[in-house]
């Protein structure tokens, strides 16, 4: 899936392949989580270049996942555990 969040002024919206959904949000960290979100309702992979900064959302906010669609990235795992 190709998706990413544009913001056109103080408007943010989430792509999803070739369609746009305006956010009624008022930050970039709002629209992360539904960019997060969008990855785990459309139960779609990661992309590499984000598997480690979503793989940390997981941990933090202990979204659940399917074993075997998202392994846990032990350096990811092993920072979390150093939070605690």
């Amino acid at each position: 899936m190709d998706a990413g969040i544009l913001q056109i002024g103080k408007s943010f919206f989430l792509k999803l392949e070739t369609s746009c959904i305006s956010l009624q949000v008022g930050s970039l960290d709002e629209a992360m989580a539904y960019l997060c979100a969008s990855y785990f309702v459309f139960d779609f992979d990661y992309p590499p270049i984000l598997n480690i900064l979503f793989s940390f959302f997981e941990r933090v906010f202990e979204i659940p996942y399917k074993k075997g669609v998202v392994e846990r990235n032990q350096k990811v795992c092993d920072f979390i555990t150093k939070l605690k």
